[in-house]
């Protein structure tokens, strides 16, 4: 998996993305993620050092694994991420990540560090901009 970096053109259109799941969400990926306890403070699956955003091609934080460090934007779908998996944002605190579709719209704001989802879907994830 590889970290690239996007013209400001891809970068404005994230924020457009994200600006309007924000407006439209009304804060509702947060709540909901707080009422299925994935905002719950537990600790971080020992791969996932403090600083990084990482992924799981399994549920419950199994398989495939790819860490986020730097900040950038990481693309998944080249590599077979799909169905099922599992993140765990282990950056700094109150630093969210940005989960994006193939046509660079905001799908999913993670609530802010330290956060995690056991049980997530790839489906429609095809980029993370992890900062």
């Amino acid at each position: 998996m590889s970290s690239r970096t996007h013209s400001p053109l891809w970068r404005s259109r994230l924020a457009l993305g994200l600006l309007s799941v924000l407006m439209t969400a009304g804060g509702t990926a947060s709540a909901a993620a707080d009422a299925a306890g994935q905002n719950a403070p537990t600790a971080a699956p020992s791969s996932c050092p403090r600083g990084y955003f990482c992924a799981y091609q399994g549920v419950n934080y199994t398989g495939k694994e790819q860490k986020m460090g730097p900040c950038g934007v990481y693309e998944l779908k080249g590599s077979g991420w799909s169905g099922s998996g599992s993140w765990y944002n282990n950056q700094s605190d109150g630093i969210k990540a940005i989960m994006a579709n193939k046509w660079l719209v905001t799908v999913y704001v993670t609530p802010e560090a330290p956060s995690h989802d056991a049980n997530g879907n790839w489906d429609p994830v095809w980029y993370i901009q992890n900062c």
